[in-house]
């Protein structure tokens, strides 16, 4: 299947990949250059080295903008060959799945105002179905100066269906005890809330 299916996709992919890494370049050489121009032959004190660095700033966000796309376009095309190989489904940007307001209502996530998710893959494995994806939940605080923004879980959403019922009670939770190891002897780690 690799030398099939693989190998001639990044093969076809292969002119897209080193015209975005060269335009990469070709792009930030230009912001360079541009930063640079304006340093020697502009008039002005801190104005001038202000306007060099939004420059090159705005260069190097532009070339990032567009590496990032192409990579992406490529690996979304790669990753579902894969999962068609093995029968799965493959979804590169999702909404939210349902299993993340169940996790959500039984605290299995910290708490999170923006949310992403993406590289979910579905399917059924010996009977049993499941779904997973990555997720990216961050929490955003308004203040009086200042918003600030950070990142509360980055990891793997997975939800695997059983197909035999329970006879019993399974409890899930996070593991508090396993950031103990961040902390000196002696120091305890005490969950608030």
């Amino acid at each position: 299947y690799f030398a099939d299916r693989v190998v001639p996709y990044l093969e076809s992919r292969e002119a897209a990949r080193r015209g975005a890494v060269d335009a990469f370049t070709a792009t930030l050489v230009a912001a360079a250059g541009a930063a640079l121009a304006i340093l020697i032959f502009s008039f002005g004190g801190p104005e001038k080295t202000r306007l060099a660095m939004l420059a090159g700033a705005l260069g190097f966000a532009f070339a990032s903008y567009n590496l990032q796309r192409a990579r992406t376009d490529i690996q979304h095309g790669l990753l579902s060959l894969i999962a068609q190989h093995f029968r799965f489904r493959y979804s590169g940007v999702l909404p939210r799945p349902p299993a993340a307001d169940r996790m959500r209502t039984l605290k299995l996530l910290p708490e999170f105002n923006e949310e992403r998710f993406e590289d979910g893959i579905e399917g059924e494995h010996a009977g049993v179905a499941f779904r997973f994806c990555e997720a990216e939940l961050s929490m955003r605080r308004k203040g009086a100066k200042r918003n600030s923004k950070s990142v509360v879980f980055h990891g793997q959403m997975f939800e695997i269906e059983c197909p035999t019922q329970f006879l019993g009670v399974t409890v899930l939770q996070r593991d508090w005890g396993a950031l103990n190891m961040f902390f000196r002897p002696g120091e305890q780690f005490s969950r608030v809330g």
